[in-house]
């Protein structure tokens, strides 16, 4: 589920992962990259990640949430100016800011036509 959490503009919209479904992709473009995220379990935020300098192929990791400097942290959530936060391995890895959203359910990873995007 996308909630804009600020109704004057889309560029505060975050995005939930418990409103996911198993085996979701999540396409995160940040500031300095791009994020293919396969979510494995919405509740928990395990996922395989693939994307950025760091995470060249595909690893299990934990989505923990986003963040920002001086803001509260979003357990579970991906906001569009935060840093996108979780467990690489044994390192924590923080993004750039997340600059878009994009999410293909399951069932229509062959259809883009159900990706929905925030910018």
């Amino acid at each position: 589920m996308l909630v804009d959490t600020d109704q004057k503009t889309s560029s505060r919209a975050e995005l939930v992962l418990e409103s996911l479904q198993p085996f979701d992709t999540i396409l995160a473009r940040t500031q300095n990259s791009d994020y293919r995220i396969l979510l494995l379990d919405p509740k928990t935020g395990r996922a395989l990640v693939e994307g950025g300098q760091i995470v060249v192929e595909p690893k299990e990791a934990f989505l923990c949430g986003s963040s920002l400097h001086g803001s509260n942290f979003k357990l579970g959530a991906l906001a569009i100016g935060h840093r996108l936060e979780m467990w690489v391995g044994e390192m924590i890895l923080s993004t750039s800011s997340i600059q878009s959203i994009s999410v293909t359910p399951h069932d229509a990873v062959d259809s883009m036509p159900n990706t929905v995007a925030v910018h």
